[in-house]
């Protein structure tokens, strides 16, 4: 059993025909200002369920599971001084490999699209730079209608990022996902989901 899916704001568009589901990790702040200040609401929270069960066409975005879960981790115990310690302990590490879900950082993506009709996205490369997914949002915004500058953006500093211990969490993971495949392939296994749900879903590219 793991960690299952709190409440997190879906925006439904002005013209009630689309929904926003809002994934932690995958620039989920950002893209909740964005889209409220083009006039996107959060439906009463009675039919949130409904709505994300439904066929209604739906958008969001998406991320690499590894790296999402190595970024969800890092943010789940940031505050945590003695988890760097912990990386080090190999029972420690089977723990986490049986159940890596804490919170809805580390939770699957795949829990928050239950259904994949009619969802489209666009991925979250943690590897290329942040102007190419905005050029990305940018793009869409502008399909569905909107006004916005977001492809004139330059990437922000985001506070959590600058935190040492996040840092050194990351970075100890990576190493361990690096050097021990075990370990990876249990992530990955427990993961799988997430990719079925980007290899099924209709992604949205703009020549990216």
């Amino acid at each position: 059993m793991h960690f299952t899916c709190q409440y997190y704001p879906v925006l439904v568009n002005p013209k009630l025909n689309c929904i926003w589901i809002n994934i932690p990790k995958n620039a989920s702040s950002f893209m909740q200002k964005l889209l409220q200040d083009n006039g996107w609401k959060e439906p009463d929270r009675s039919i949130v369920n409904e709505l994300v069960l439904s066929d209604i066409r739906k958008f969001a975005v998406l991320r690499n599971p590894i790296r999402r879960w190595t970024s969800g981790f890092a943010e789940c115990f940031m505050h945590q001084p003695g988890i760097i310690d912990l990386l080090d302990n190999q029972d420690f590490l089977k723990a986490v490999a049986l159940n890596p879900v804490y919170d809805g950082h580390t939770e699957l993506q795949s829990s928050f699209c239950p259904n994949l009709t009619n969802l489209d996205y666009i991925i979250l490369h943690s590897h290329r730079s942040a102007t190419e997914f905005y050029n990305s949002i940018n793009q869409w915004m502008i399909n569905e209608g909107h006004e916005t500058d977001v492809g004139r953006w330059t990437d922000p500093v985001n506070p959590s990022s600058n935190d040492p211990l996040k840092h050194s969490i990351n970075s100890k993971l990576k190493e361990i996902l690096r050097t021990n495949l075990d370990f990876l392939n249990s992530i990955e296994q427990f993961y799988s989901s997430d990719l079925d749900v980007i290899n099924k879903a209709k992604r949205i590219s703009y020549g990216n």
